[in-house]
């Protein structure tokens, strides 16, 4: 996958929504392995952080397309 994944695809694995991601994200690195880095900003209340690493970032996984 190298474009990065959407806010929607975003807000879909974490079950939040596509405006929260679009308000919070501050980055997104592709990392050598393939996957996408999503960073969120420090700003992130604390009820949307599930899924979240303490450092306030998700690995999102490889999509299948099929």
């Amino acid at each position: 996958m190298s474009n990065p994944p959407t806010d929607k695809q975003i807000a879909d694995l974490l079950g939040i929504t596509e405006n929260e991601v679009g308000t919070y994200k501050t980055d997104a690195e592709l990392m050598p392995n393939g996957l996408w880095l999503i960073y969120f900003g420090w700003q992130t209340p604390q009820h949307l952080r599930k899924g979240l690493s303490s450092k306030l970032t998700l690995v999102f996984p490889r999509l299948t397309l099929i």
